[in-house]
């Protein structure tokens, strides 16, 4: 396998979720490539950092949503009967046990709807920021927003990040399966980097996460981050943005307000 393909695959291979072969394919090629080898310890270590903040319980917002699914599916055999059948073999455990399935659910819908999505998303921005990947394209906005064309199935907007910031230019890149355009910034001195993809159909389970959820002028802001590196996530018109840098927490929030108020 080519260190591209290594890539692509890194998520299920850390997450022991690819088949026997491709296991060993991808052992085999570490066993000969050291920067690949640094490149899997380093998403193993951003992966351990997001998954130990994951929340110990699902919010009280989310198990009164899910409840309430319930309850309108809950007619004709619905779900309360399909439960108890599927436990009754468990003896004690079974239809008195019902009442507690529900929040067990909610929290394992929970933290399944964030290792599946918000992990990977955030894991992906901060990974990919960090490898000193060349671009493709350098130039000034107009320059770079063209190359894109033709390369995404959607128009690249080229973004001001600030007064103390200029864009350098920038490459095709993907998060997770989804195909992205990655804007590199030069912003007094540090690198930051813009991720635009397709949100279209993507949910966010960030907005599960009350704490790490600002509301920046008419917009929501996720933030979230790992290895000392700042993420946040917005959606504007079906178009996802993932931006990531480092350095002071309140600085970085200040230029996340910057790109928000530039987006209808």
């Amino acid at each position: 396998m080519r260190c591209e393909e290594i890539e692509r695959e890194l998520s299920c291979y850390i997450d022991g979720e690819l088949a026997p072969p491709e296991h060993r394919e991808i052992d085999n090629h570490l066993g000969e490539c050291a920067g690949c080898r640094s490149h899997v310890e380093s998403v193993r270590v951003i992966k351990q950092a997001l998954r130990q903040k994951l929340p110990s319980q699902a919010p009280p917002a989310l198990l009164g949503r899910v409840r309430g699914a319930l309850d309108r599916l809950d007619g004709e055999g619905g779900w309360r009967a399909r439960w108890a059948s599927a436990f009754r073999p468990l003896g004690s455990l079974g239809r008195s046990s019902v009442g507690i399935l529900v929040p067990v659910a909610a929290a394992l819908a929970l933290v399944l709807a964030y290792v599946e999505t918000v992990e990977p998303l955030i894991t992906d921005t901060v990974v990919r920021h960090q490898r000193n990947l060349p671009l493709e394209v350098t130039g000034g906005p107009e320059t770079v927003q063209s190359w894109f064309d033709g390369k995404v199935p959607f128009a690249v907007p080229t973004l001001k990040l600030g007064p103390n910031a200029s864009l350098r230019g920038g490459r095709l890149s993907h998060l997770g399966s989804r195909d992205a355009a990655l804007l590199q910034y030069d912003r007094q001195g540090q690198k930051v980097s813009v991720f635009v993809f397709d949100a279209q159909g993507m949910p966010l389970p960030l907005r599960l996460r009350a704490p790490e959820r600002r509301v920046i002028g008419n917009r929501e802001v996720y933030f979230d981050g790992a290895s000392g590196y700042h993420v946040a996530v917005f959606r504007n018109r079906g178009l996802g943005y993932a931006i990531t840098g480092s350095g002071n927490q309140s600085d970085f929030i200040q230029m996340i307000s910057v790109v928000v108020g530039q987006v209808p």
